[in-house]
C-alpha cells in the first residue's frame, strides 16, 4: 500500500473491503506503532466479519494510550457500518421521504466525523514521519502515540457535545462485538501500571526521562522491560535491534512473536 491509498481509506473509510484487509495487514506489520493503521485494520476486519477481528482488537488495545477512548471510537465506527435488521424492512407504501432522510444522514455523519478528524492530522503525520511509496523507514512509538492520543481525545470530545438520538436496534453480532470490547477494557493486562500512587521525586523523574528518551537499545534492556511487564516497550527495543543488526533479525523476530503470543 502506498501513501495515497492509505490517505484515501482515511478520507473514505466506507471504501474498506475484503481486498484492503491484506493491504492494511501488511502496513501494520511494517509499521507496528502506527495506531492509525491499527484502527483502520480493526475497522476493516469488523466490517468484513473477519475471523482475525478478536485477536487484532487485543493488539490495538495493548498499544492504545487510552483504551476507553479506543472503545468509544470503535463503537462509533461500528454504528457507521452496522447494517439494518431484516425485520426493520417496511412496506414502501409506509415509508415517506421524511422517514428515510434522518437514517441516511445519521450514518453519513458518523463516517464524516471520522474522516474530518483523521484527514488533516494523519496526512501531516505521514509527511513528517517519512512514509513513502518505497522504503521502510522506522516510525517511533512516541511520535505516533502523541499524535493519536490528541486526535482520539478530540474525537471523544466531539461525540460528547452532540445531541444523543435514538439509534435503531443493533444485530446480535454487533452486540457481541461490543461485549468483547468491554471485556478487553476491563480484563486486558495493563502495561507497567503501578500498584500505588508514588510521590513526585525529581531525581527519579530525571533518571526515568533519560532512560525513556535516549535511544539506547540492547537485549538486556529489552529483557528488563519484558520481565517488568512492559511488553510494548520490549517489542519496540527488539524492532530497533532488528534494524540495527540485520544478521540477527530472525532471532529478534522470534522474540517479538513470543511476546505477541503472551499479549493474546
Amino acid at each position: 500500500m502506498n501513501r495515497q491509498q492509505f490517505i484515501d481509506y482515511i478520507k473514505s473509510p466506507e471504501k474498506l473491503n475484503a481486498e484492503s484487509i491484506l493491504l492494511l495487514e501488511n502496513l501494520v506489520n511494517d509499521y507496528p506503532y502506527c495506531q492509525t493503521a491499527d484502527i483502520l485494520f480493526v475497522l476493516n476486519l469488523y466490517k468484513e466479519s473477519n475471523i482475525k477481528f478478536n485477536s487484532q482488537l487485543k493488539m490495538a488495545s495493548a498499544y492504545a494510550p487510552d483504551r476507553k477512548v479506543l472503545k468509544q471510537l470503535l463503537n462509533s465506527l461500528q454504528k457507521a457500518f452496522s447494517p439494518l435488521k431484516d425485520t426493520e424492512v417496511i412496506s414502501k407504501k409506509e415509508i415517506s421521504s421524511a422517514d428515510i432522510k434522518p437514517q441516511v444522514i445519521d450514518q453519513k455523519t458518523n463516517i464524516l466525523d471520522l474522516t474530518n478528524l483523521l484527514k488533516s492530522e494523519v496526512n501531516s503525520l505521514l509527511l513528517s514521519s517519512g512514509l513513502h511509496d518505497t522504503g521502510r523507514q522506522y516510525l517511533t512509538l512516541h511520535n505516533l502515540t502523541d499524535k493519536l492520543e490528541g486526535l482520539l481525545q478530540q474525537y471523544s470530545t466531539s461525540i460528547e457535545t452532540k445531541t444523543k438520538e435514538d439509534s435503531p436496534p443493533k444485530e446480535n453480532n454487533l452486540k457481541a462485538n461490543e461485549d468483547i470490547i468491554d471485556k478487553f477494557i476491563k480484563e486486558e493486562p495493563k502495561i507497567s501500571a503501578p500498584s500505588k500512587t508514588e510521590f513526585f521525586n525529581p531525581v527519579d523523574t530525571a533518571k526515568q526521562s533519560l532512560v525513556d528518551n535516549v535511544e539506547i537499545v540492547s537485549e538486556t534492556l529489552a529483557n528488563i522491560y519484558y520481565k517488568q511487564g512492559n511488553l510494548a516497550k520490549a517489542i519496540k527495543i527488539y524492532h530497533k535491534l532488528s534494524l540495527l543488526n540485520p544478521k540477527k533479525s530472525s532471532y529478534f523476530a522470534a522474540q517479538i512473536e513470543k511476546i505477541k503470543k503472551e499479549i493474546k
